[in-house]
Parts: C-alpha cells; sequence; structure tokens
C-alpha cells in the first residue's frame, strides 16, 4: 500500500553519500505526491479535479476562437493550431496550480470561503491535494507549454513576443501583479488576448488578417476579464488584508463595483456596434446582445452582494455567458 510505502536508506558502507542524498530526495518526492491516506486511485481523482480548474476551460475557447478564425480566413495549418490550443491550456493550467501553491503558502486561501467560482482551491486547503503537489503539477504544465511553445515559435517566430510576456504573467501575477491597483483584471484580459491573436498567428502562419478579427478576440478576452471581476467579490475582505488592490477592492463598495462592471459592459457595446458599423465585423457579431438579461442579473447580484454562498449564481450566469459567446463566435467563423 502506498500508505505504508517507505524509501529505506541502507546504512552500509557500500552505500555511498551521493546514492543516499538521491533516495532521500526520492523519498520526499514520494511523502509530496502521495498525499492521501486512501486509495491511491483518489490522489489520481484529487489532482485531475486540481487541474480542471474553471478558468481552464475559458483560456481552451479563447485559444479555439483564434484557431477558428484563422480557418475562417484561409490557409490554416490545423495540426500546428490545435498545438497551440494545447499549449494556451497547458499555460493555463500552470497559472492556475502556481496561484493556488502562492495563495496558500501566503495564507489567502486558508481563509477564505469557497465556492465553484471563489475561493482559491478547496482541495489544497483541505489537504485532499498538497501544496507542493500543486506546485509540482504547475511546474510540469508550465514546462510542457514552453516546450510546445519553442516548436511552435521556430514555425511562426511572430509569437514569441506573446510566449515571454504570457510567462512573465503567469510568473509574477499572484504574488506582485495583483499588488498595482486595477491592473488585475485587465491583465486577465490581455492574456486571453493572447491566447487568441497568438493561436490565430500560428495557425495562419502571420500576423496578416489579425485586425479583421481582432473586435471579436478583443470582445472574447474581456469576458475572461470580467469573469475575474465578478469572481473576486466573495474574497475581497481576505484580498484587502494580504495587500492586494484589485478593482474589488480599490471601489470598497458593492455599488461602486457593479457600476465598473456596467462600464466594462459598455465598453464591449461599443466596440460590437462600431466593429459591424465600419464592416469589420458581421452583423451575427450583434448576437452578444441576447447576454443583455444575463448581464444585468449579474449586476443585480453584484449591486445586492451579501454572502458568498447566495452570490454563487451570479458567477455561474457569467461563466456561462463567456462559454456561450466565446462557442458561437467559434461556431460562426467555422459554420456561417
Amino acid at each position: 500500500m502506498l500508505r505504508t510505502f517507505r524509501i529505506h536508506i541502507a546504512q552500509g558502507p557500500e552505500f555511498n553519500p551521493r546514492r543516499r542524498l538521491l533516495a532521500k530526495a526520492l523519498q520526499r518526492l514520494v511523502q509530496v505526491l502521495y498525499v492521501s491516506q486512501g486509495n491511491p486511485m483518489n490522489v489520481t481523482k484529487y489532482h485531475i479535479m486540481e487541474i480542471l480548474e474553471p478558468s481552464l476551460l475559458l483560456g481552451l475557447l479563447s485559444s479555439f476562437l483564434g484557431l477558428s478564425a484563422a480557418i475562417r480566413y484561409g490557409n490554416a495549418n490545423i495540426f500546428i493550431g490545435i498545438l497551440s490550443v494545447a499549449g494556451v491550456v497547458l499555460a493555463q493550467a500552470s497559472a492556475n496550480l502556481i496561484d493556488d501553491y502562492i495563495d496558500y503558502e501566503d495564507g489567502i486561501d486558508r481563509e477564505t470561503i469557497k465556492t465553484r467560482f471563489s475561493g482559491g482551491s478547496s482541495l489544497v486547503a483541505k489537504g485532499k491535494v498538497k501544496s507542493m503537489s500543486a506546485l509540482f503539477m504547475g511546474l510540469a504544465c508550465a514546462v510542457s507549454a514552453a516546450t510546445i511553445g519553442a516548436f511552435v515559435a521556430l514555425s511562426v517566430p511572430y509569437v514569441i513576443p506573446f510566449i515571454i510576456m504570457g510567462a512573465a504573467i503567469i510568473v509574477l501575477y499572484a504574488r506582485y501583479l495583483t499588488r498595482i491597483p486595477f491592473l488585475a483584471e485587465p491583465l486577465v484580459a490581455v492574456e486571453f488576448l493572447f491566447a487568441a491573436v497568438g493561436t490565430f498567428a500560428v495557425a495562419h502562419g502571420s500576423l496578416a488578417g489579425t485586425m479583421h478579427f481582432l473586435p471579436i478576440f478583443v470582445i472574447g478576452s474581456m469576458f475572461g476579464g470580467i469573469a475575474l471581476l465578478v469572481n473576486e467579490l466573495p474574497d475581497r475582505n481576505v484580498d484587502r488584508k494580504y495587500g492586494r488592490k484589485t478593482a474589488c477592492i480599490m471601489l470598497k463598495t458593492n455599488g461602486k463595483m457593479a457600476s465598473y462592471f456596467l462600464l466594462w459592459q459598455m465598453a464591449i457595446y461599443a466596440i460590437a456596434i462600431a466593429s459591424v458599423a465600419s464592416g469589420v465585423a458581421s452583423a451575427w457579431f450583434l448576437a452578444l446582445f441576447a447576454l443583455t438579461p444575463a448581464s444585468y442579473l449579474v449586476y443585480r447580484g453584484m449591486k445586492e452582494y451579501r454572502t458568498p454562498g447566495s452570490y454563487e449564481r451570479y458567477m455561474s450566469i457569467w461563466a456561462m455567458s463567456s462559454v456561450i459567446f466565446l462557442s458561437l463566435m467559434s461556431a460562426i467563423y467555422l459554420f456561417l
């Protein structure tokens, strides 16, 4: 059984110090990875659950939107495009896992109230997955994403700046960039924008044609930035205690937060109308106005926020709205 597994380090003269050090390191690795006191299969289940955070879906859909646009534009390399999507998903998973490690070690996730969309990792907080395991998985995802990025960059050097800036965001976000006032939400939006534009450039083989799809990419990324804005409300008091300066903390009141959310929405509508009016985007783009009732519900939920439990439905509404928009735009590019 894994729970009784031990590495016994021989003490005889034939066991040299280098081998003893290696054995100790291996023992430590086993202790970190096999954290469950039950069935080993539970460890695998918990680790997979830890990797598959809800925000991973937004990274996947943003990148797939870029691939769909490249297919619509023509001459797309499907294989390398799919490879780019995989790289984006791995990079997003890496960012999530490393954030979970940092937030737990800093003490933030030990105090937050957990919901499906906020409060950090409940699996790490409950000890189902140790923080060091989250870090190791995050680093493994980062190495895999970097390997794919290096392969892709050999074919399309244009994406190198996107890879470098994306890596910088992953490394610096949780501990440093969230302490700059009002930066967290736009930064997340930029990260999703990189995913869409980068995948488009990789699949198409160049940045030519990017401007034709840029409004859609920008709005899709803004949905991701707003998701962070919506989801950080239940964590406001704990985040403030630990020195973060997200919009939720800087604006202080629920009413101001709701107004800030409304400002992002107005920007989205303005970009959509201008893009269609100028002929840059098709009239199908205006389908996003069908999500206005959902936006209004989230606005009211933010303004009347009381508890994380009662607010969870509004986080779910915005998550579903983001998925619907990104999926709809991809479907339009592929089939209409």
